[in-house]
């Protein structure tokens, strides 16, 4: 870390994800603190004040700033203060391609490079809506689409637009910015009449100038679009478009605002647009506090030396790139697979890689984690990094060798991004692990990196696959311990026995907190769920919490309020509530320093259960109605876990146990069957899937605090395809008969 700068709200943490977001240091934040305190900023549009005139003097000298960085002027370039580059895309999209050539015979082209981020792949609605044409390109295609556009004759001058990062965000490999001068003047691209293609070229920087400098004297780039957080980390909200002058013409945006135009009527549509770009593409009050905080982070770094800040960067990641790259199992299998062109086959970081690294980590067998559970394992471990597609689907589905063909059946299967299940059918990773390094990261950050992994993913205990159970003479368990939860993601009681009910038991989930966006609120956002303990008396719920009086809520609203009803959701569902009213709203956000409610499940408000072919109705339980889990399988992760593992924590609604029984024999049920009873047949619980885990089971039900086990272990040995598994989901087969209950003591037989 340079000495000049401190970043002490990383003290414990390892953060491995500047790609995301830029770590601001100490001294930029009491530097920002220290300019807004000792100086006057107004609105720069109230023109006269000497406020307004010391914002508008703030911004104009950092658009000097900003163009005397990328080694520019005024004269050539200007700059367009945006909220982000996304937002300078979406200016792009609304301003460019409204004015047709007059020569054009054909409709101009979006050319596009297929490892754009997102919100570049998101101009060609807009684009295409303009009647314009759309083609997406590989990196690997370009140089034989340069070598045919050196050969053929140049087209005619026009609107069609290249668009391509200066660095992927997802491999964080750099693209050859000599394209763009050669897109310009047609000799890299071609169209269907084998025409060169001279194109106007927009460049994403937004990753690259974060730890590279970038010289737009002799980077021709038309429009190149940044956020200055990936380069500071403070402040947020602010980004630029760097227009070309002499492309500034193309640029006429449909809407208009405050400040962006020179005159106007409201009555008849006569507007004036301004003939300065900045101005006529800025639309209302620029954030100028914030503006001077990016100022003052210029002055900051600059007096530090950007270009010695970014060479640290590339000291780490060369650092991290060589130790994952020496990561190997004891069979002699690599442990990490790069997601860059050479796929890790150097032991050197290849010069045409920037300070990120994208991998997915392969087993001892050769088969593939899932991202999001090493995800899921590090931030328990206080490290933060990123995974998934990181909205790059083109790169992404490039190394995870997805064809558009299988993305669509996938789409049609339900596949959306932020999945947790990220494991194809073909044992693929959709996504990979992505680390990226910045001005704060040390080889402290590195060997954590590397322990953390050699610790879950490194000749980890053998698995115990959940689809391939041993053999088991056991036919009947004994229900040790039932729970009952009355408030979603609250705590559990026991009863010795308990009546089941339509929609699993009787009043068990039957209530839930929600946020202020009408959203379930679990433990997985407020933790400190887990240490109310709610439990059914009579006709009331009656709830306590440590320092609190007791609330009691009746189980059934005594009247029907039509204001009363609340329309929420669970998982995906949409659920008709009841409010519980103010009292308990108020009772709950003492307890969690929180604005929630307490709502009750209404009648006929019921849903569908969650799992493929079940058909039992669910309260606000998450996927079924019941949970099971055995002991032999509990005992099991105890003993790989080297530690007492408490069975609260994968909230379950029965404890079995058997003799003989062995762990994780419940994968092969099919089904529980209760004894017969009066003559009557005997009730089935039909298994009806098994229990997928996440970080939830890492909060301990007493405390509420975040711990590491059990995930960690499970994760080591109950994966399968992507996902870690414990316990059975189950649902009643038919209608419950009048009277019965779960007992504790109460023989089931398997089947």
């Amino acid at each position: 870390m340079s000495d000049e700068l401190t970043f002490p709200q990383l003290q414990g943490q390892c953060y491995l994800d500047t790609a995301g977001a830029c770590i601001p240091s100490k001294e930029l934040l009491d530097a920002c603190h220290a300019d807004l305190t000792s100086n006057l900023y107004g609105n720069p549009h109230s023109a006269g004040s000497k406020s307004s005139q010391a914002s508008s003097d703030r911004i104009e000298s950092l658009r000097n700033t900003v163009l005397g960085h990328f080694n520019v002027t005024n004269q050539t370039h200007a700059v367009v203060f945006t909220s982000s580059a996304t937002h300078a895309l979406q200016l792009i999209a609304d301003a460019y391609g409204n004015t047709k050539a007059a020569d054009s015979k054909t409709p101009p082209t979006l050319y596009q490079l297929s490892t754009n981020h997102t919100s570049v792949v998101g101009l060609r609605r807009s684009l295409q809506s303009k009647g314009w044409a759309y083609r997406s390109i590989k990196a690997s295609e370009v140089e034989s689409l340069h070598k045919a556009a050196e050969e053929v004759v140049l087209g005619p001058p026009g609107d069609s637009l290249f668009t391509m990062p200066a660095l992927c965000s997802y491999s964080g490999t750099k693209q050859p910015l000599e394209w763009i001068q050669l897109a310009r003047e047609g000799r890299l691209l071609t169209n269907a009449g084998g025409e060169g293609v001279r194109c106007k070229v927009l460049l994403d920087a937004a990753s690259y100038v974060c730890n590279h400098s970038l010289d737009l004297s002799s980077v021709p780039a038309d429009y190149t679009v940044l956020s200055f957080y990936k380069m500071f980390g403070y402040p947020t909200g602010v980004g630029a478009l760097i227009v070309r002058l002499e492309s500034a013409e193309a640029l006429q945006p449909v809407y208009f605002g405050g400040g962006s135009i020179d005159a106007y009527s409201g009555d008849v549509d006569v507007v004036v647009s301004s003939s300065n770009v900045s101005k006529r593409l800025e639309h209302g009050t620029l954030p100028f506090t914030a503006l001077c905080g990016v100022e003052t982070a210029f002055k900051l770094y600059n007096s530090i030396g950007m270009q010695f800040l970014h060479q640290r960067s590339y000291t780490i990641a060369r650092a991290a790139y060589t130790e994952l790259y020496k990561l190997h199992h004891a069979n002699g299998c690599k442990v990490v697979l790069f997601h860059m062109p050479c796929q890790g086959q150097s032991p050197e970081l290849p010069a045409t890689q920037g300070p990120i690294l994208t991998f997915v980590l392969l087993r001892p067998d050769g088969s593939q984690v899932s991202p999001n559970e090493v995800q899921t394992l590090a931030s328990l471990n206080e490290i933060h990094l990123r995974a998934g597609c990181l909205c790059n689907s083109g790169a992404c589905h490039e190394y995870a060798k997805l064809d558009p063909t299988a993305f669509q059946a996938l789409v049609a299967q339900g596949y959306r991004c932020g999945t947790s299940e990220d494991i194809d059918e073909r044992g693929y990773a959709i996504g990979g692990v992505r680390v990226s390094f910045g001005i704060h990261n040390t080889l402290e950050d590195v060997a954590r990196l590397v322990e953390f992994l050699h610790k879950h993913f490194v000749d980890p205990t053998p698995m115990m696959t959940a689809g391939t159970p041993t053999a088991s003479p056991c036919t009947k368990v004994t229900i040790t311990q039932l729970s009952v939860y009355p408030i979603k993601s609250c705590g559990a009681f026991h009863p010795s026995e308990w009546p089941i009910g339509p929609t699993g038991f009787q009043h068990d989930r039957s209530f839930m907190l929600i946020n202020s966006a009408g959203r379930a609120l679990t433990q997985k956002q407020q933790p400190l769920l887990a240490t109310i303990k709610p439990i059914i008396l009579d006709t009331m719920l009656c709830v306590r919490a440590a320092g609190c009086a007791r609330l009691q809520v009746p189980l059934q609203a005594s009247v029907d309020d039509p204001a009363a009803v609340i329309q929420s959701r669970v998982c995906a569902d949409n659920v008709a509530a009841q409010d519980c009213g103010p009292e308990a709203a108020q009772w709950f956000e003492a307890v969690l320093g929180q604005p929630c409610r307490l709502v009750r499940l209404m009648k006929g408000s019921a849903r569908d259960c969650r799992q493929p072919g079940a058909t039992a109705q669910l309260s606000f339980a998450n996927e079924a109605q019941y949970l099971a889990i055995s002991q032999s399988s509990l005992n099991f992760v105890t003993q790989a876990a080297g530690e007492p593992i408490a069975g609260d924590v994968f909230r379950s609604n029965m404890l079995v146990s058997g003799s003989g029984l062995p762990a994780f024999d419940e994968d092969r049920w099919t089904q529980l069957k209760l004894p017969a009873t009066q003559g009557l047949p005997s009730s089935v619980l039909s298994v009806v899937g098994r229990c997928a885990r996440c970080r939830m089971i890492c909060i301990d039900q007493t405390t509420g605090k975040a711990q590491a086990e059990p995930l960690e272990t499970l994760s080591r040995i109950r994966r399968d395809k992507g996902r870690t598994y414990f316990g059975v989901l189950l649902s009643l087969s038919s209608a419950p008969k009048e009277g019965e209950m779960l007992r504790v003591g109460l023989e089931l037989n398997l089947g």
